[in-house]
């Protein structure tokens, strides 16, 4: 895991990440988030999504699912 995350973040030169978060009814965490790089060869790339997670009783995360509104590119 920790391999896939180096070699993720060396790629890019610049990256700049927002999220707005509300916590749903049934205490589910919804966070509606979007994310803009430039890659290390000069590249640009968008990215954005909506996640909603569940979190234990020790309030780690139990369940988490993502949906991209805008697929990576």
């Amino acid at each position: 895991m920790a391999a896939f995350y180096r070699a993720h973040f060396a790629a890019l030169a610049d990256s700049r990440h927002y999220w707005n978060t509300t916590v749903l009814e049934d205490g589910t965490l919804r966070a509606e988030w979007a994310a803009a790089a430039r890659t290390a060869d000069g590249g640009l790339m968008t990215v954005a999504g909506v996640e909603h997670a569940r979190v234990d009783a020790d309030g780690l995360i139990a369940d988490l699912h993502n949906t991209f509104t805008r697929p990576p590119g």
